[in-house]
């Protein structure tokens, strides 16, 4: 399939809602509300050793830090379960078009200047799935039309190899694959975590701490397995 038809069906799949939001796709959260903050990941994405939910060695960003917890999404229509960081705070999930989303939320750091600043980390996925090819071709379409080109690496989930792509850009990290689940041709499931940064300079506030927010999101990513108690067959 040439690059225009491709392109044709990812952006017809993006008013579908069977492709959720992604980093350098809407420069935002693609939320019900109408967030305005921009996406941003770094280009190193080679490394995929899961980190640690340690302490931070600056202080100011401690309160960022914790230990993995499991969130039940059991009778939900998310397709994946997942950990979070436990000094972050799990919103309600939300509807935005064909897709359902969840924001894991930092504590809010204040500096000396009393600007106030914190990190999201959110969850995805659409609710209507695609077929195997559509899922390669919307992959190849994001990983080649990235600025930078996006990174990609392999993992299991269902007993399925599934290809997340990160997102080059900055400094924090945001990815995207397809879930597989059930049986049917169209099993595969558009899935997203795109990490935000809100508020504060570079060096002043948040943006100290990316190395925190970057295990908060790892924390996230590496937990992801299937959620055999989901209710997607349901909507």
């Amino acid at each position: 399939m040439d690059r225009d038809t491709t392109r044709r069906r990812f952006l017809a799949s993006m008013a579908a809602g069977t492709v959720v939001g992604v980093a350098g796709c809407f420069g935002g959260d693609g939320s019900a509300d109408g967030d305005a903050a921009g996406s941003t990941a770094t280009s190193t994405a080679t490394d995929t050793t899961t980190p640690t939910a340690a302490a931070s060695s600056d202080p100011f960003c401690a309160p960022l830090t914790g230990t993995a917890t499991a969130y039940d999404t059991a009778g939900t229509p998310f397709v994946f379960s997942y950990d979070y960081v436990d000094s972050w705070t799990v919103e309600e999930p939300f509807t935005n078009g064909g897709s359902r989303a969840q924001r894991v939320v930092s504590p809010t750091l204040t500096n000396a200047d009393g600007d106030e600043s914190d990190a999201t980390v959110r969850v995805a996925q659409s609710l209507s799935p695609v077929t195997a090819d559509e899922a390669a071709e919307t992959t190849q379409f994001l990983r080649d039309n990235q600025e930078d080109n996006g990174v990609t690496y392999e993992t299991e989930f269902n007993g399925e190899t599934v290809e997340f792509v990160e997102f080059p850009n900055v400094d924090v990290r945001s990815y995207n694959t397809h879930l597989p689940y059930g049986d049917g041709e169209a099993r595969y499931y558009s899935f997203s975590i795109v990490t935000l940064l809100d508020g504060g300079g570079p060096g002043q506030n948040i943006s100290r701490c990316t190395d925190a927010v970057n295990v908060a999101t790892r924390t996230t990513l590496d937990s992801i397995a299937p959620n055999h108690e989901t209710t997607i067959d349901e909507v």
